[in-house]
């Protein structure tokens, strides 16, 4: 009796296995029917936005005593260097190489130079000047005020102390 009992769990659960796999076919060749079949088209790359580059700030134009001519040609060269990639330029307006390695995380991103803002002098004698313009960060066009730090050296010389 036990054998006929055993031999007949078996079949059951072998009719069991048999259908359930049989179910899983059907239905993968009915998911297989029912999909719409796609052409395989080509991926668009979404590409970084673009800006015109440069300086499209007339610089001579400003008339303002702490704007001096020494202060004007290192903002000149150091939104020139910035708009055109030009790295030995960019460092050479520093005040020394640590200052230059310091900012070297603004270089190599894409900028429009468009208007030029405040100019202040701190109470550390710092002149402070302030551009507008855009840039090309991260696939974003941003639109940052940015101020440029001019300090004046032992020698009487004018350097970019920062840009922040």
């Amino acid at each position: 009796m036990k054998k006929v009992v055993l031999h007949s769990l078996l079949l059951i659960l072998s009719i069991g296995i048999i259908t359930a796999c049989g179910n899983i076919t059907d239905s993968e060749s009915q998911l297989e029917n029912n999909t719409p079949k796609t052409e395989q088209t080509e991926t668009q790359v979404e590409s970084a936005p673009n800006i015109k580059t440069g300086v499209f700030i007339d610089l001579n134009s400003v008339d303002n005593p702490l704007f001096n001519k020494d202060i004007k040609v290192l903002l000149e060269r150091t939104l020139d260097s910035l708009a055109n990639k030009k790295e030995k330029e960019f460092r050479s307006v520093f005040a020394d190489d640590g200052t230059a390695d310091a900012h070297m995380f603004l270089f190599g991103n894409d900028y429009a130079f468009e208007e030029m803002g405040t100019i202040d002098e701190d109470q550390e004698g710092r002149i402070i000047v302030e551009i507008r313009g855009k840039v090309v960060s991260d696939n974003e066009v941003k639109t940052p005020n940015s101020f440029y730090y001019f300090v004046k050296s032992k020698q009487d010389k004018w350097r970019l102390g920062a840009i922040d």
